[in-house]
């Protein structure tokens, strides 16, 4: 017998003369939308069809312009949100416009394989952010010894252009018998960045994290960045200067580079239409294989935020840093989803929406490629090594 489906009965409904004033439960639904992919879906797809049977059912909508209409919502404050560089127009439109989304049969990512893969249940965040945040228990994890991290970097500094960003992930890779699980424990993007930030920007991440390695798009303005590392940075902000860094994987690329002492940490990215379409294929293997780990949904997260001692009086400045790694994902996963495949035979020529970006993905879609690099040498090395004793206190056989 089903729980909670007795309906209300109080004593008047005892006397025949009330009898037939007895009502049915009715069962309510509030949300906002959400994806297809969801149960929430179903119900709205059996409920309609109910309601054009002539059942009593009752859906609604009441999207951001109803707000606006009454004078809950500022027109302007919609307007600014919506012309903000890091507007997501999915989620928006799911939030404030309660529309179901769902990817087009010529999506080349699918919803499911990326969420399924979404279940990091906190990020590691940069430094800057513990120190301004000072939350006790929320300290930053070091990095274990046999793991390797590194940094991947999608560049663009036109600011000017709408769907125009660039885009850093940090990547942790844990060995383990088939080669290298994947964790992208952090991620952030910034609009129309000058050469000198962006440059400072990766370094310090690539400092603050404890990274073996900085996979970087080497094309266009990215050049200037990598050039800028190979002199070797200087963060006036921090008033820092980080060590030159050379490329490992292009000797053209490694001449550039003056200093003749710097370590070869950096993987120049150099896209092709064929290396582009492999790294869309990899990264969907690799999500279908539930190889890679991404951060969960902000929703899901608050569950861990509210945790933290005093999270609820923050400021939303504060909160808002806190969940941004969060966010950043979700909107990777939106990114992705609309992404189309134009190729043509074997190749995949991926299409963003016009409005849309694709930042995130290709920095993603890089840092994955580079672990297939690194894990395919890793296994060779491996080959007869004994795992039965192995743990991640020791990388002997790493040679990273």
């Amino acid at each position: 017998m089903k729980f909670q489906t007795a309906p209300r009965q109080p004593k008047y409904l005892a006397k025949k003369e009330y009898a037939h004033m007895m009502e049915r439960n009715k069962e309510f639904y509030l949300s906002s939308a959400w994806y297809q992919s969801h149960w929430s879906w179903e119900k709205v797809k059996t409920y309609m069809a109910k309601i054009t049977e002539g059942a009593s059912y009752f859906l609604v909508g009441l999207p951001y312009q109803l707000a606006i209409k009454e004078s809950l919502l500022m027109k302007e404050q919609v307007l600014d949100e919506m012309s903000e560089n890091d507007f997501d127009e999915i989620g928006w439109s799911m939030e404030m416009g309660c529309l179901f989304f769902g990817e087009s049969e010529k999506a080349f990512f699918k919803f499911e394989d990326i969420d399924s893969c979404r279940n990091l249940m906190k990020p590691i965040y940069p430094s800057d952010v513990y120190d301004a945040v000072k939350i006790k228990g929320l300290k930053k994890e070091n990095k274990k010894q046999g793991a390797i991290r590194f940094v991947s970097a999608d560049i663009a500094l036109m600011a000017g252009k709408d769907n125009d960003a660039s885009a850093y992930s940090v990547f942790e890779l844990i060995p383990n018998k088939r080669g290298y699980s994947r964790k992208v424990i952090y991620m952030e993007s910034i609009v129309g960045g000058h050469t000198n930030t962006q440059s400072a920007r990766i370094m310090y991440l690539f400092e603050d994290f404890q990274c073996d390695y900085i996979v970087l798009d080497c094309m266009g303005n990215g050049m200037g960045i990598y050039d800028q590392i190979c002199r070797g940075v200087i963060d006036r902000d921090l008033n820092k200067e980080y060590e030159p860094l050379s490329c490992m994987n292009n000797e053209e690329m490694a001449d550039r580079c003056i200093d003749a002492s710097a370590r070869k940490l950096v993987y120049s990215v150099k896209a092709s239409a064929k290396f582009n379409s492999d790294i869309a294929k990899s990264l969907k293997d690799n999500l279908k294989t539930s190889k890679i780990k991404m951060l969960i949904n902000e929703n899901d997260a608050k569950e861990w935020l509210y945790k933290l001692p005093s999270y609820e009086k923050m400021d939303i400045e504060v909160k808002t840093v806190l969940t941004m790694p969060f966010f950043q994902t979700s909107v990777l996963m939106n990114e992705m989803v609309n992404l189309e495949n134009e190729g043509k035979e074997e190749i995949v020529k991926l299409k963003e929406p016009k409005s849309g970006r694709k930042d995130r993905y290709t920095s993603v879609a890089y840092g994955n490629y580079f672990a297939n690099e690194l894990e395919r040498s890793f296994l060779r090395k491996t080959v007869d090594f004994d795992w039965s004793n192995y743990s991640l206190t020791s990388r002997s056989k790493l040679g990273s």
